[in-house]
């Protein structure tokens, strides 16, 4: 048995993603999801606007490795706005050598 739940979320890319349309997050497959090109996190809330911030319940933030805000708001937006965190990035590239790392967005 399983239950499936729809929760209110945004979807969050780096600006510097520049391979496909910049308004939008795209999978392997050709699926299209709207989103919000963003040069850093804590600017989201102002550009969402608070009233559509507070309703959010899950945040999705896509090419991670690019924003060097990423462990503050990683930290506070579940802690203090309750919200659920998603976040998918690299740490490496093709030939396995190591993307630089901002030291801040490691996860303690």
């Amino acid at each position: 048995m399983f239950s499936i739940t729809i929760m209110i979320g945004a979807v969050i890319k780096s600006n510097k993603d520049t391979r496909s349309a910049l308004d939008c997050f795209v999978t392997h497959d050709g699926e299209k999801l709207p989103c919000w090109p963003l040069a850093n996190l804590s600017s989201f809330r102002q550009k969402l606007g608070t009233e559509a911030y507070e309703k959010l319940e899950v945040i999705d933030i896509d090419e991670a490795q690019f924003f060097e805000d990423l462990y503050g708001f990683c930290c506070e937006a579940p802690d203090r706005d309750g919200k659920t965190v998603i976040v998918a990035g690299l740490d490496g590239e093709y030939l396995r050598y190591i993307l630089y790392v901002n030291p801040s967005s490691h996860l303690k």
